[in-house]
């Protein structure tokens, strides 16, 4: 099972980077295309539910439950949640007294799927309660693979639930329980899902503003990297390049949150140069108390923690590198340079930014495909966020990426950008800003020459 999971998961997520429409806040965008096909389904689902939907015999019983999972996955996608989760409603009420020998993905899945979109739509109590129903009854001393499994999305659905609602001890608790039932776990998506946890935890840390725990969190998560099996690998990968994110993202959104940023990196780089000229001066006399550090005395606590996620930041990608190593995996190689690019950003937020930018220019440079894909990535993390921070980092990820495909040819740099920047979705709340800075980071073309007149 855990090989055919991880396949299913990395054919999901490069499915997901293919997809013609982003996530945009609760809904996704489809296209016509795709519009239809899920018509399709729906409309067929619907025939399957008109002629069998009442019918007692086993077989009709079965088709009706699996046109039911397609209706209620199509009209997912295509972000009517609330319909979905009528959809899995009727699929519980009609299969709910079955034993759960008899077919445990019809109800237990059903009642998943309800939690979600529950907690998609922002019903946030009702989500809580489905997915306290599911693990009470995947419960039993003869738990099945199926219901630990379903057990542990329970978990993770209830964890981002109670978050929403401020009830952020819980959350964590639930996190902890995932961790300890299924932390020592071999199986591929076992391990996956404490990850998960992890890294959710983590979030939910330095959101709370506790940079220490958060930083011990992200320690144990970092440190699993050595027991990840080839199969696992790809996926705690991703988990974990996603919270490097957390760590190294600005917290405050608009103006103010990128002026903190530029100011915390320069006072950084002072206190790195302050520290650097104390050292050179004062020198500590055989058995005196030592200086203090100059960072700590001229830093206020929010850069000081700043600073701490940033180590982090260098410590977790650091061993992402060594992890990974020279694979021939083609997403490990992009999680890779993600790792690169990070890594030199963290270097940058320490003050040490001839280090940080000379990593930085030597990343760019490069043209190979990974990189560029890596880059990619980086965009599309950014561009989940409305606030100026993400739309400056979409459109300067998409700069660079436009640069790398370009390979120094000035017409294709700029062809490269134009398809970017136009793929981005409309709705942004900063859009005097964000053409600005389009517009700023917009490649310059090369100059033809004018056609001479024929003599």
């Amino acid at each position: 099972m855990g090989s055919g999971f991880a396949a299913r998961r990395i054919r999901r997520s490069r499915a997901r980077r293919r997809a013609d429409g982003p996530r945009s806040g609760k809904l996704f965008r489809v296209d016509v295309s795709a519009s239809e096909r899920l018509l399709s389904v729906i409309d067929s689902s619907d025939a399957v539910l008109a002629e069998d939907g009442d019918s007692p015999d086993p077989v009709a019983s079965r088709r009706v439950a699996e046109a039911l999972v397609r209706k209620g996955k199509a009209l997912r996608r295509w972000g009517r949640f609330e319909d979905a989760v009528a959809v899995w409603n009727d699929l519980v009420l009609r299969f709910d007294e079955e034993p759960l020998s008899a077919a445990p993905w019809i109800a237990l899945g059903a009642r998943l799927d309800m939690a979600r979109d529950l907690n998609r739509v922002g019903r946030y109590g009702a989500a809580i309660e489905a997915a306290s129903v599911l693990l009470e009854l995947c419960e039993s001393p003869d738990q099945t693979e199926v219901a630990r499994l379903t057990i542990a999305r329970a978990l993770g659905v209830k964890a981002h639930a109670l978050v929403s609602l401020g009830r952020v001890a819980e959350a964590l608790a639930c996190d902890e329980e995932t961790i300890s039932r299924f932390g020592q776990a071999r199986e591929t998506e076992f391990r996956y899902w404490a990850a998960l946890a992890l890294e959710h935890e983590a979030w939910v840390l330095i959101r709370e503003g506790r940079v220490d725990d958060a930083v011990a969190v992200s320690q144990r998560l970092a440190d699993r990297l050595a027991d990840e099996s080839a199969e696992s690998l790809p996926m705690v990968a991703e988990i974990i390049s996603e919270h490097v994110m957390v760590l190294i993202s600005v917290s405050r959104s608009g103006l103010s949150g990128v002026l903190g940023f530029l100011l915390a990196v320069l006072i950084n780089a002072s206190g790195e140069a302050m520290k650097a000229a104390a050292a050179a001066i004062v020198r500590p006399i055989p058995g005196s108390r030592r200086v203090p550090r100059v960072s700590q005395s001229i830093i206020p606590q929010s850069l000081e923690q700043r600073r701490l996620r940033a180590r982090q930041v260098l410590y977790v990608n650091r061993a992402l590198l060594a992890r990974i190593g020279n694979t021939d995996d083609p997403d490990l190689r992009q999680f890779g340079a993600m790792a690169e690019f990070c890594a030199a950003v963290g270097l940058v937020f320490l003050g040490h930014l001839r280090a940080g930018f000379g990593a930085i220019n030597r990343i760019t440079e490069k043209t190979d495909p990974d990189t560029i894909q890596a880059f990619k990535r980086l965009a599309e993390h950014y561009r989940r966020g409305n606030s100026v921070v993400n739309q400056l980092a979409t459109v300067s990820f998409l700069s660079l990426r436009a640069e790398m495909l370009g390979d120094g040819d000035p017409d294709l740099t700029s062809l490269a950008y134009d398809e970017s920047i136009g793929s981005q979705p409309e709705g942004s709340s900063h859009t005097g800003m964000i053409r600005w800075i389009t517009n700023r980071l917009r490649p310059a073309t090369k100059r033809k020459p004018a056609d001479r007149a024929p003599d």
